[in-house]
């Protein structure tokens, strides 16, 4: 019998996969919690301007400054879960296209219209006390519509720009599209296989980028990112089919290491969306070491190939010293400093990276049960204690203590509440048809 630790560790094994498939794959669930853990921790800094609350804060908190780059990983996530889940579903059917749409709904939407209702409570009891907000949420009709369609989005060239209190649910419009032409993708992985799916969808979401760099728009915005998507569909089949790849290590590092600093670098002189991009690349190279094994070197020639790192991030420092940055330059460089340092360690002793994300997201195991649910409601709350506190003239330190009402609330959406919705909905769907 396997123990829970062995599950994991299994589970967390690509090569090692039973060929009865387990319901979920506990390395996602891990990376799911840790994504949505840090995207609370990330607005905490940000409503909360913590970096701002005393001499060294901004150097201390900067690592939670990546927020965006947590919602590619879900993206990613998304992608692995829906097709890794979908392996043996009848998705060339009408019937079979149904219940798949009606299962997203059921996850999706009771939680989602929670998020929504809480929004614009918050937003009208912050205005009964007679409180004035920096982020008002009183959604007019035109408005409200465009949310509850997933028709809004934060970045340039969008339809509308959602809930002034509750941001965070920009991301939904774009995963819904995903989750909506994923049969059509299913019929042509079945026909044609996931490697030319996979790189339809990779032309697609590059046509998308260059009509978004010629006028931004809604529907570039989305698409421009499908590849992340359908790269976590290739990797969930990967998983399912038991592939993995023998590869160098110093080839993988050194392209880890040139992804990260292009993308890194490009953050003020490139477009939004070939920015984002870049940095979904980036996650996505990271992701791949799962399904890699190193092939054996000897200590001298990982030493050496270390130093290229070295090297690299030297010529890096270098052509980069007179790019525009979105902060200090500083920053910049200890970035591709520490990404440099990191990767010669791993180089040395002779680890892939894949161990050391797996040691990151493991303490996450159970936020990952809960990460839907933390996401969409936890910056209304964080704005609402935000408005109190400076309505107050209280601290700000005391916003970290916001999070012990989103995380009971966010178990019990999650534990109670979507658990009871999913069985009346299936009870009421279950008589409709009988009625039909």
């Amino acid at each position: 019998m396997l123990t829970g630790k062995t599950l994991l560790k299994s589970s967390m094994d690509t090569g090692q996969n039973n060929p009865h498939p387990l319901k979920r794959v506990l390395l996602v669930e891990c990376a799911r919690g840790a994504a949505a853990v840090y995207v609370c921790l990330h607005h905490v800094n940000i409503i909360g301007h913590l970096a701002e609350s005393f001499k060294w804060g901004k150097f201390l908190f900067y690592p939670l400054g990546f927020g965006e780059e947590a919602v590619y990983l879900f993206f990613f996530l998304s992608g692995f879960s829906i097709h890794y889940s979908s392996h043996n579903r009848p998705l060339g059917t009408l019937g079979g296209i149904g219940h798949y749409y009606y299962l997203r709904f059921r996850r999706i939407y009771p939680i989602f219209l929670i998020a929504v209702g809480l929004s614009i409570a918050l937003g009208i009891f912050t205005y009964s006390l007679g409180i004035i907000s920096k982020t008002p949420c009183h959604p007019d009709g035109r408005g409200l519509s465009f949310v509850l369609f997933f028709l809004s989005d934060i970045h340039e060239g969008s339809w509308h720009s959602g809930l002034a209190n509750n941001p965070a649910l920009w991301s939904l419009s774009y995963e819904i599209p995903y989750y909506l032409v994923y049969p059509i993708f299913w019929r042509y992985c079945n026909r044609f296989g996931i490697g030319r799916a996979f790189g339809v969808t990779l032309l697609a979401s590059g046509a998308f980028i260059l009509a978004d760099c010629i006028k931004a728009n809604h529907v570039s915005n989305i698409f421009s990112l499908y590849w992340l998507w359908t790269c976590g569909a290739l990797m969930a089949e990967w998983k399912l089919t038991n592939n993995s790849f023998t590869l160098s290590p110093v080839a993988y590092y050194f392209l880890l290491f040139l992804c990260y600093a292009v993308s890194q670098s490009a953050e003020a002189v490139a477009n939004p969306v070939i920015h984002g991009n870049l940095e979904a690349l980036t996650i996505g190279v990271v992701i791949f070491s799962t399904f890699i094994s190193f092939q054996p070197m000897l200590l001298s020639k990982r030493l050496l190939a270390a130093w290229g790192i070295v090297i690299l991030l030297l010529a890096s420092l270098l052509v980069t010293r007179n790019v525009p940055t979105l902060g200090r330059h500083i920053f910049l460089d200890a970035r591709l400093i520490f990404a440099a340092g990191v990767l010669a360690l791993l180089l040395i002793t002779g680890t892939n990276i894949a161990s050391l994300c797996r040691i990151l997201a493991k303490p996450f195991l159970k936020a990952g049960a809960i990460s839907y649910a933390l996401y969409v409601i936890h910056m209304p709350i964080l704005y609402f204690m935000a408005d109190v506190l400076r309505h107050t003239g209280t601290s700000f330190y005391w916003m970290p203590f916001a999070l012990l009402p989103i995380f009971s609330l966010a178990w019990w959406l999650e534990t109670k509440f979507q658990a009871r919705t999913a069985g009346w909905l299936d009870l009421t769907r279950a008589k409709l048809a009988g009625v039909l």
